[in-house]
């Protein structure tokens, strides 16, 4: 499917290349979904310790922050090299090959994955999943803030290669700025399998590294990236962004499993994957909204690709590069601060739970 999305039709029909293109991208983050919900649904299956999930999640970002920060210095680079000066082939090619390098990873993650909590299957109509989430705080905190993280991320995504291309106006600087955010992001991930025995509410380390990512970045805004010493700041407070953001994504993960021993306690279901799949729902509505919005803004500005950018638009191209992302990070960060489902609480619900409702054979601690 990744393939045929990087496919170009022999036709010069702008009206069919889209069509073509708006079904295969449709049916790519479909199947990408059936793979990613009970991906991301299943430490909750997994064990029933609390600093177990988060350290599973811990590995699981730091394993996709590495191959993004592969991708991040080698895709370009290798586009050119296998194109030839045809882009349109470049990425079919690169496409291709991380296709059949991530192929054997998936095989093996399906084969060697264990599930240890044994739940008594159910069925459930889709009123009553929904029931779930009514009055349940923990997991509207975690999907508002799931919400912030994904417009911060398309942000970040959308916008940093316009933001070295026009208003630093070196799009080589761009390989370099994107490597040092996402090796910032692996540190981040990776710490964060120490850091969770270090609190008692799992919130601590994510409303933090928000909060400081998000004042740093609103201080990039402002930086004279036009200067050598200006653009050296700003490559350091990237990378400290990047742990921060690593740091925090990893713990957010870590934390929608334990959302599900509350939802059991007080509706009595078990529906880790619908949590799991409603959460994952509020990032992608959140990266919508972020490239939606950003592209209408900076097309109602009068941007032009590949031309000289007025004023007005490099201001703006600045302002969605940094000052938002800042902001967001900080709504998230703030939001953080109302999540009360420490580890006392925690434990006391799985206790009360009992093996009449979850037959255990990982430890609750």
């Amino acid at each position: 499917m990744n393939e045929l999305c990087f496919t170009v039709l022999p036709t010069q029909s702008a009206v069919v290349k889209a069509c073509y293109s708006l079904a295969c991208y449709f049916l790519l983050v479909t199947i990408y979904a059936c793979v990613n919900n009970p991906y991301s649904a299943m430490p909750a299956a997994m064990t029933l310790d609390g600093d177990t999930r988060s350290s599973l999640a811990s590995y699981r970002m730091t394993a996709a922050f590495i191959a993004t920060l592969i991708l991040s210095q080698f895709m370009l680079p290798f586009v050119e090299r296998m194109g030839q000066g045809n882009q349109a082939n470049g990425f079919f090619f690169a496409a291709l090959t991380f296709s059949v390098i991530a192929f054997p990873f998936y095989l093996f993650c399906f084969f060697n994955t264990k599930e240890v909590v044994n739940v008594p299957s159910e069925d459930f109509d889709f009123r009553k999943l929904m029931k779930v989430l009514s009055g349940n705080r923990p997991v509207w905190i975690m999907l508002i803030t799931f919400v912030f993280w994904g417009f911060y991320e398309a942000s970040v995504g959308v916008v940093k290669l316009y933001y070295f291309t026009y208003f630093v106006g070196n799009q080589s600087l761009f390989i370099f700025n994107a490597g040092l955010l996402y090796l910032g992001r692996v540190f981040g991930a990776f710490s964060l399998s120490k850091l969770v025995t270090k609190v008692n509410n799992k919130r601590t380390l994510p409303m933090i590294s928000f909060l400081i990512s998000g004042v740093l970045m609103i201080i990039m805004n402002f930086l004279p990236v036009h200067t050598q010493a200006g653009l050296i700041i700003y490559n350091i407070m990237t990378f400290i962004t990047g742990i921060g953001g690593g740091l925090g994504l990893a713990s957010m993960f870590g934390m929608v499993p334990d959302t599900t021993e509350y939802s059991q306690n007080k509706y009595h279901v078990r529906v880790a994957g619908f949590i799991s799949s409603f959460i994952n729902f509020a990032f992608k509505v959140g990266m919508a909204l972020c490239t939606a919005v950003i592209g209408w803004v900076l097309g109602f500005l009068g941007y032009s690709a590949n031309l000289t950018q007025t004023p007005t638009v490099l201001s703006a191209i600045n302002i969605c590069m940094n000052l938002v992302c800042g902001i967001t990070l900080i709504a998230g960060g703030i939001l953080m601060a109302f999540y009360d489902l420490d580890k006392n609480k925690f434990s006391q619900m799985v206790d009360e739970l009992g093996s009449s409702d979850v037959d255990s054979v990982g430890s609750a601690k």
